[in-house]
């Protein structure tokens, strides 16, 4: 039953961070800086932290509700990061467990977009600090030295009429 456990909180564990490997840092877009399409970096921005926000708490909720009902992820990430919160969450479900809390967006910084504005790369810090993963029996699964805040790279792409997150990968264990 431990080597289950343990196997089920590595399953888990990569679920939650999203492990990946990613290509060198995109310059950051200049202060004041506008598109043809008429989005300044400042507009740009606000759009993806508030799609990125959305997207956190679609992904938080269907954590606490154990990975049922995945399909909200369909509003609010498409590609490669729909597929994967579509097989963390079947993880949740096969694991029997859920989380308890929620994440926190400390940031988010713009690193480019195009000049539609359809498509745009971020780096995201998330604090996981308040979120705890725990099993049926309400043990907590979450490695002990798991880090506190991780720093994602975040794709974006205008996708059915709303901005989605379209590919999501850990940069870096700590922001």
């Amino acid at each position: 039953m431990r080597g289950q456990v343990l196997r089920v909180t590595g399953v888990l564990a990569a679920a939650l961070m999203l492990a990946g490997c990613a290509a060198e840092p995109v310059a950051p877009v200049a202060a004041g800086t506008s598109s043809s399409a008429g989005f300044s970096d400042e507009e740009m921005l606000a759009l993806v932290t508030t799609a990125y926000e959305r997207y956190q708490q679609v992904a938080d909720a269907v954590a606490i509700d154990g990975g049922f009902d995945a399909a909200r992820y369909e509003a609010v990430a498409t590609g490669d990061a729909l597929a994967e919160a579509l097989r963390s969450a079947q993880q949740y479900v096969d694991a029997a467990a859920h989380a308890v809390g929620a994440t926190t967006v400390v940031s988010v910084e713009l690193q480019s977009f195009d000049e539609q504005g359809h498509e745009a790369t971020t780096y995201v810090c998330m604090d996981v600090d308040q979120v705890d993963v725990v099993d049926a029996s309400g043990q907590s699964i979450v490695r002990e030295d798991r880090p506190s805040r991780l720093l994602f790279e975040v794709q974006m792409e205008h996708h059915g009429g709303a901005l989605k997150v379209a590919q999501r990968e850990l940069w870096d264990e700590s922001c």
